[in-house]
């Protein structure tokens, strides 16, 4: 894991950088290095953009939670989580639509 941070750090890529940073504090976590994994996504917390990267963090801060015996922030970082899903969907829609009115004869 630590081999593909620094590939994704060489090239710069934000996206993939906050990615494997969250899946790397995310098996931290659940390989019992609760504390480490914490302080990992703590950092990228700070920084990460929205869409998938906010998904998978969200997610990875609701298993944090529960292993720490935390149900009402489990249930918060679910939500947060849902609520980027339902973002991107709704861009996705968008999209769609432009491309098909785009499309249209006449226009």
């Amino acid at each position: 894991m630590n081999h593909a941070l620094k590939t994704v750090e060489a090239v710069d890529a934000k996206l993939s950088i906050d990615q494997t940073k969250v899946m790397f504090g995310d098996l931290k976590v659940r390989s019992g290095e609760i504390q480490e994994g914490s302080v990992m996504l703590e950092n990228v917390g700070q920084s990460i953009g929205g869409g998938r990267a906010m998904v998978s963090f969200q997610t990875a801060v609701g298993n944090l939670e529960r292993l720490n015996g935390n149900l009402e922030a489990e249930m918060e970082a679910y939500r947060c989580a849902e609520k980027a899903i339902d973002s991107m969907v709704m861009n996705t829609m968008d999209k769609a639509r432009k491309i098909s009115d785009s499309e249209l004869p006449g226009q």
